[in-house]
């Protein structure tokens, strides 16, 4: 029990203390009555699964242990370089389609390069990205069946916007004489 002070003289005030009871909670905390959160049993279904030692449930890891192997085009198999577009356009060898302009040239040594123009004729930057890794996909699948080993440029053209995968096929497999693309 806590022990008021009696009144100071010639006020009206009364000594308050500031100590808590011992017997109030956190009224922060949900009390007994409030929402607890989870329906019961959620909890208990959730840790009965096993789980490994980094706390991942083993039928979520299973197909993550056999490392992806990287389809990226690399580097060496882009042309990159703005001179090597330009030489490319002025001496090689062009064949326009519906689509694309497919601009080719054998070269001496290594693999077949790609390089990929398109212009803001064709759509806005979504519809460009597109177009360029619909036609990289293409390039990455066929790559090893263009012989003798060439740089590709492929231009597209402004009605390249609505084109599929099966149109890039059949379009750029028979510009590069692919067989079996069509």
């Amino acid at each position: 029990m806590t022990r008021t002070a009696p009144p100071l003289r010639e006020t009206n005030e009364t000594h308050v203390s500031t100590k808590q009871q011992a017997t109030q909670t956190n009224a922060r905390l949900p009390g007994t009555d409030e929402h607890g959160g989870w329906p019961p049993g959620v909890e208990a279904a959730a840790s009965q699964r096993t789980q490994t030692a980094d706390r991942q449930h083993t039928a979520e890891t299973a197909p993550l242990s056999v490392p992806p192997v990287d389809q990226r085009l690399p580097r060496t198999r882009r042309i990159r370089k703005r001179a090597e577009y330009l030489r490319l356009q002025r001496v090689g060898r062009r064949r326009a389609g519906e689509h694309f302009v497919v601009i080719t040239e054998p070269r001496r040594s290594g693999g077949s390069r790609l390089g990929i123009t398109a212009s803001r004729k064709v759509g806005g930057a979504v519809v460009r990205n597109r177009i360029k890794r619909l036609v990289r996909e293409f390039f990455r699948r066929h790559q090893h069946a263009i012989a003798p080993a060439q740089d590709v440029l492929v231009i597209a053209r402004p009605n390249a916007a609505t084109v599929t995968y099966a149109d890039v096929i059949r379009e750029i497999g028979t510009a590069l004489r692919l067989h079996g693309t069509q």
